[in-house]
């Protein structure tokens, strides 16, 4: 297995590390614009029709949200298996292995998962009471 063994074993690292890379860039993006949208909601105080239409657009952007986590999450973990058999075929000792290391300030993608699902709550109840205001002033 040898040289090809620490190919491969390099390869699933690179994999797992652009996906970590992936995660915490979209994060970013992410949260900015859920910012701008949480904003602009309470902007439109009395705008049910804009207020609808925003709640929506968040529900839209956390739901795709919630879909990169989690499939990230997936990704990540099954790379990471995949790592840790390799590294024990290999005969990696357990103090140089890779897969031990969990990389610093990058939050786990189960608290990413939770927050995105608060924020998908948060914006279902924006969109109801949006809703209900709009039909309101409708009759």
């Amino acid at each position: 297995m040898g040289s090809h063994g620490t190919n491969q074993l390099r390869e699933l690292v690179g994999m797992i590390r652009n996906q970590e890379t992936y995660l915490s860039t979209t994060s970013g993006l992410y949260a900015v614009a859920a910012a701008v949208l949480v904003f602009s909601f309470f902007q439109q105080e009395d705008h049910f029709l804009a207020r609808t239409a925003i709640a929506l657009a968040g529900l839209l952007l956390g739901g795709t949200w919630y879909l990169i986590v989690a499939r990230t999450s997936v990704c990540t973990a099954h790379w990471k298996m995949k790592v840790l058999a390799l590294e024990s075929d290999l005969g990696v000792p357990q103090t140089f292995r890779i897969s031990d290391e969990t990389p610093k300030g990058m939050p786990k993608q189960k608290i990413l998962q939770m927050a995105t699902a608060a924020l998908l709550i948060y914006w279902a109840v924006c969109l109801v009471y949006a809703a209900a205001n709009l039909i309101a002033e409708m009759l």
